[in-house]
């Protein structure tokens, strides 16, 4: 939530002070492997948090669903702010594996927990 804040935070001050046409966002997910000596991302006290407080989530639904809500979040405030300030994101090229057949590569929805889909499903 602290790192939300922030962006969220950095992003409305640049909203709200400049004439700008977009926020764009290149690597907003949870990092690759390689980032952490292939070692877990580090967010075990965050997630055993989350579930003392009753969350039900597993550990990947929960990390999906922090994206996902951050980038509804940031969105929604861009919106609010300026409607006609566009917001847009590049998310990794490979949505799943197998998706459609032929797609091969690394799966950015298990591995940097970014639904894409969901988002241009949503808008």
């Amino acid at each position: 939530k602290a790192t939300q804040d922030h962006t969220s935070a950095v992003v409305m001050d640049i909203v709200k002070r400049y004439d700008i046409d977009g926020i764009h966002f290149d690597d907003y997910f949870y990092p690759y492997a390689s980032y952490n000596k292939g070692e877990e991302f580090p967010d075990a006290a965050n997630y055993a948090a989350y579930q003392r407080e009753g969350g039900k989530l597993s550990r990947d639904d929960w990390r999906r669903d922090n994206v996902n809500q951050f980038v509804e979040r940031i969105y929604k405030e861009i919106k609010a702010e300026k409607p006609q300030v566009k917001f847009g994101i590049s998310p990794f090229g490979i949505y799943r594996p197998g998706h459609p057949r032929s797609i091969t590569g690394m799966d950015q929805y298990s591995e940097l927990y970014a639904d894409a889909r969901l988002w241009l499903n949503e808008g």
